[in-house]
């Protein structure tokens, strides 16, 4: 089965900056799933201010662009 997921980016500070952490899910709920799996296998705890963001058009990296929308291919 094909599913259509689209860009989230985690969006948490540490000290006084803030660190983006790109996430491709189908929706909000799948992205959270993400995030928190990440945060784990890096053994960070996420902070109660932590944020999602969800740039479907893509987002701009020093002239690299990550795509809105990548198609992933699931077992079911």
């Amino acid at each position: 089965m094909e599913t259509n997921k689209t860009l989230w980016m985690l969006d948490y500070r540490v000290g006084d900056w803030s660190k983006l952490i790109p996430f491709y899910a189908a929706d909000e709920a799948g992205a959270w799933l993400e995030a928190v799996s990440w945060a784990m296998k890096h053994d960070i705890t996420l902070p109660n201010d932590v944020i999602l963001i969800h740039f479907p058009n893509g987002f701009t990296v020093h002239k690299s662009d990550l795509p809105g929308e990548i198609r992933s291919h699931e077992q079911s």
